[in-house]
């Protein structure tokens, strides 16, 4: 699948559905955000687990021909979609059943801490 960031992703990750992460903003949003926000990842699916589990296309990045090269280079990799579906199936269960956007954004909120300086 292709999904826009925010909590669409979150979505994708409990149903276990493979996908790319898009995002384009102003450009100015794009240079607060990464000026005043130091997290190696824009996408929440990839800030719950702490690692990079699905791909994002931000910015520039985002483009037709990227954005075709990275969902071919994944529909011919089963071994990276069997991976990726097993990542979110573990991004799935740290979320649990009931309560889970309680628990995402606890878990956003210590990644985020433990990023800023002490």
């Amino acid at each position: 699948a292709v999904v826009a960031s925010g909590t669409a992703t979150l979505e994708a990750a409990i149903a276990e559905k493979p996908f790319v992460l898009v995002y384009k903003a102003s450009s100015l949003t794009y240079i607060l955000y990464r000026t005043f926000v130091n997290l190696p990842f824009l996408g929440l699916v990839n800030i719950v687990a702490g690692k990079g589990v699905i791909p994002e296309l931000l910015q520039g990045d985002f483009t037709t021909e990227n954005l075709s090269k990275t969902i071919l280079s994944l529909i011919k990799d089963e071994k990276r979609l069997s991976k990726m579906r097993k990542e979110l199936h573990e991004v799935r269960l740290s979320l649990g059943e009931t309560g889970s956007s309680k628990r995402a954004a606890q878990k956003i909120k210590n990644f985020i801490d433990s990023r800023l300086p002490k």
